[in-house]
């Protein structure tokens, strides 16, 4: 996490950016000509799927480099995202001998998406919720001590980041919720301690 936030400081500090805020509910596309920084809030990529999941997701101060030509993402929360000029970035960086940095970043989130969407596809219900829960507050909370839920989290959001269908998601939920491991009566829900002890597989 120190490695990632030393290059999106760098980034944030160095070259003249575009910054656009986006609101809940709204798509914003990054082209391949830029690189993006989420200053603030939560943007996440759909599968094309029928049943739409959530496939990748950045949180607060990550950054953003297509490895397609676009990539479209729709803002959970009201967000903040800055567009830099990539060729700009990649000469820079290249000056410095800092851009093979930028692609190992880079190439090391892909491959934690990846290896937690095959994750998702082969775990039992009830593990995929947790690790998602797990997941979500790690996340969202990067900055702060205290593990938390975001207040976006709900039933069927939770589904799409967990690849469940929302009857599959509802009932686990609720099952957790009796078990006392999150409470779902409060807004945001809470973890307990329990759940703060889970550690994804």
């Amino acid at each position: 996490m120190k490695k990632d936030s030393i290059m999106y400081s760098y980034l944030a500090r160095k070259f003249h950016k575009q910054n656009k805020k986006v609101l809940a509910g709204e798509v914003v596309v990054v082209s391949k000509e830029h690189i993006a920084i989420v200053r603030k809030g939560v943007l996440v990529k759909e599968s094309v799927e029928q049943r739409k999941f959530f496939t990748r997701s950045f949180f607060q101060e990550t950054i953003i480099v297509p490895t397609t030509h676009t990539i479209m993402l729709k803002a959970l929360e009201e967000s903040e995202i800055s567009f830099i000029k990539a060729d700009e970035v990649f000469e820079k960086l290249e000056e410095e001998k800092l851009l093979s940095n930028l692609f190992l970043q880079v190439a090391e989130k892909l491959e934690a998406d990846l290896e937690r969407q095959e994750m998702l596809a082969v775990e039992f219900p009830e593990n995929k919720i947790l690790e998602t829960l797990y997941f979500i507050s790690i996340s969202y909370s990067s900055k702060s001590l205290k593990l938390k839920l975001p207040h976006w989290l709900q039933i069927k959001v939770l589904a799409r980041f967990a690849n469940c269908s929302v009857s599959t998601t509802s009932s686990v939920i609720h099952g957790l919720h009796k078990k006392g491991i999150v409470d779902i009566m409060a807004s945001p829900w809470q973890l307990n301690m329990e759940a703060l002890e889970f550690k994804p597989a």
